[in-house]
């Protein structure tokens, strides 16, 4: 774990799979043997920028997003678009912009929690902001978690992580659908090995899970999924995302 930098909302992940918001740590799940006569120091470091010391770039309706609204404060808000930037897409946006992006609270969508939505027709995008305690902070299972972003240490860590995710398929529909890139996708999505239940489910599920590992569990998906990280990495690089 030397040397291992994580943003400091996100949890530290051992070799072994288990996460840690601080030495010692064993809220989100790891055993004694993770944390018993760990000596680790924790060091603050400021970043210029977000991926690969990019910076960041405000978001703004009307550049990156035609229209936008939330239930939830200005500087909740704030924090959630950030995943924009840690994600790498505020230069994507500023070509493919979304038509709206909204911040809802939505209890039931027929009959069952869904934590967020995007419309490949309207380019119209929302994220939940009501999630139950069992949508967020669980442990990873491979293949059984239900989400990426049901492995993040809080509600506010998990409705960013939906957002990437519901980006993804705007990625998907923009830059990938019917072109080169998509039999990629369609390659690791037959070889790879799903990270999460959801990535199951389907290509473009897979492709968006994928890629939200690639963000926020990239050494969980290079350990349990290399076939997903190496699919993530090409399509990043062949689209210029940091």
């Amino acid at each position: 774990m030397d040397g291992v930098t994580v943003p400091i909302e996100e949890p530290f992940v051992t070799p072994a799979g288990y996460r840690l918001m601080y030495s010692g740590d064993r809220s989100l799940g790891a055993p004694p043997g993770e944390v018993v006569n760990c000596r680790c120091t924790i060091v603050g470091a400021r970043l210029e920028g977000t991926m690969q010391g990019v910076q960041q770039e405000q978001i703004q309706v009307g550049v990156h997003v035609l229209a936008a609204s939330s239930v939830l404060s200005r500087s909740k808000t704030k924090q959630i678009f950030r995943a924009i930037n840690t994600a790498g897409l505020e230069g994507f946006l500023r070509e493919h912009p979304l038509a709206r992006l909204d911040v809802v609270r939505v209890q039931m969508v027929g009959g069952r929690q869904i934590n967020g939505e995007y419309d490949e027709q309207t380019r119209e995008l929302w994220v939940n902001a009501r999630r139950s305690e069992q949508t967020f902070a669980q442990p990873f299972r491979l293949g059984t978690t239900s989400s990426i972003s049901a492995l993040a240490p809080t509600l506010l860590a998990a409705i960013q992580r939906s957002l990437v995710h519901e980006l993804a398929h705007h990625v998907y529909s923009r830059k990938i659908f019917a072109t080169p890139l998509e039999g990629v996708v369609l390659g690791a999505a037959k070889l790879g090995t799903p990270l999460t239940f959801r990535a199951s489910v389907g290509v473009k599920e897979y492709f968006a899970e994928c890629f939200t590992a690639y963000v926020y569990e990239r050494d969980l998906l290079q350990k349990h999924d290399p076939v997903g990280h190496a699919m993530i990495k090409r399509v990043r690089e062949e689209l210029g995302l940091p």
